[in-house]
């Protein structure tokens, strides 16, 4: 069976704190838009999915400048309600082109990046 999903959001909330040398403090989340798509097939017994979030800062009415991509890709085994899989997530930062800003001196800053694989059981009903 395909499955998928399209969701566009906006974070109402949160924030990160990178750590780095010079403590920027609490980059917040409040007003960032953002596109999440996922894709996927399952069988009776297998499952495989794949996606991608970015994240977008809203600068006009229609104008948005994106500054984050999430990717994930997850697959496993599953039985009944319990599934074992392993998944990898990346986190890499978007640095859109912007001359508008160079004539200020400006340059949107990347949230964070790195990523991790992990392995994983889970019970759902």
């Amino acid at each position: 069976m395909f499955i998928y999903s399209i969701i566009i959001g906006l974070m109402l909330s949160g924030g990160v704190h990178p750590y780095t040398l010079d403590d920027v403090g609490l980059i917040e989340t409040i007003g960032i838009w953002y596109a999440d798509m996922e894709m996927g097939y399952e069988t009776d017994h297998l499952y495989a999915n794949g996606g991608i979030e970015v994240n977008s800062l809203q600068i006009g009415i229609a104008e948005f400048w994106p500054t984050q991509a999430s990717f994930l890709i997850d697959g496993g085994v599953k039985v009944d309600n319990l599934r074992i899989g392993i998944k990898f997530i990346c986190f890499h930062p978007i640095i859109p082109y912007a001359p508008i800003l160079a004539k200020f001196d400006y340059q949107i800053v990347p949230e964070y990046e790195g990523g991790y694989t992990a392995i994983y059981l889970e019970y759902s009903n």
